[in-house]
């Protein structure tokens, strides 16, 4: 049976009441009214409501941190929710303290990752690299991680990298429907930078007629690549965006479908 969040914000609430130097307390408070809202606030549906439980549950788990300032789990959820918000300085300050936590909690995988993504949304390659390098020390065939993780690489025009992750993620079941299509993404570009090197090592002496069919053919390889381009950086959009899963897989498909239908009438022309 679900929880009634609101009775339970109620019940914690008085416990603050009763004991307002219990720092698990203030923490069960921010905690409660956050979970009552917590699919809107997810979705980016900030509505009244979200409003007005948002700077509680802000207000609460800061006071769980000052009476215990070594409260990993209040660090990490209030991490969390500046994410939500788009806060994402903040956000990267306080989940950073729950990487004190053991890392084979699920508590210091929330901070890695929210401290990963949070990077990743300021387009912070370099260091969204290090934080996700860090998360597969310990959670190697996580799926999530492996996509954000090759997403990164590829951004950071280290493609090398980025295939390895892509492969990797294609031969773990169910890890990401998405994975094939990018390795293939990946290694075409690879192929054609490797192209473009060879051909200033040896510039061409062929006709006029073959160097225009080598330049319709490298249009359409250019073509191929800023349709690639832009599914990675839309996959990746949608990956850290506040979407459901279920909303996540479903724009994911549409976005691969939308790029297939594309590619494919790019070929026959």
């Amino acid at each position: 049976m679900a929880k009634d969040w609101n009775k339970e914000i109620e019940n914690y609430k008085k416990e603050t009441e009763t004991d307002p130097e219990d720092s698990n307390s203030w923490y069960n408070y921010g905690m409660a009214n956050i979970q009552s809202v917590g699919a809107k606030i997810q979705s980016g549906n900030l509505d009244p409501e979200c409003k007005q439980k948002i700077p509680v549950a802000e207000s609460a788990l800061k006071q769980a941190i000052k009476l215990y300032p070594q409260h990993g789990r209040a660090h990490v959820l209030l991490g969390q929710l500046y994410r939500y918000i788009k806060q994402y300085d903040d956000s990267i300050k306080y989940a950073k303290k729950g990487l004190e936590l053991p890392p084979d909690t699920s508590d210091w995988f929330a901070a890695a990752e929210t401290v990963a993504s949070c990077y990743m949304l300021k387009e912070d390659m370099p260091h969204s690299i290090e934080y996700l390098e860090l998360i597969k020390e310990h959670y190697p065939d996580e799926p999530m991680t492996i996509f954000k993780r090759a997403c990164c690489y590829w951004e950071a025009g280290k493609l090398d990298e980025a295939e390895v992750e892509f492969e990797h993620l294609t031969k773990i079941p169910g890890g990401n429907p998405n994975a094939p299509s990018c390795l293939e993404q990946v290694r075409a570009k690879k192929a054609q930078l490797a192209e473009t090197s060879e051909k200033k090592k040896s510039p061409s002496k062929a006709s006029a007629k073959t160097e225009g069919t080598s330049k319709k053919v490298q249009d359409a390889q250019a073509k191929a690549q800023e349709l690639g381009n832009k599914l990675t950086e839309d996959i990746k959009k949608v990956m850290n965006s506040d979407m459901p899963p279920e909303k996540k897989s479903a724009e994911i498909t549409r976005l691969q479908k939308d790029f297939n239908d594309k590619l494919t009438a790019l070929m026959k022309n």
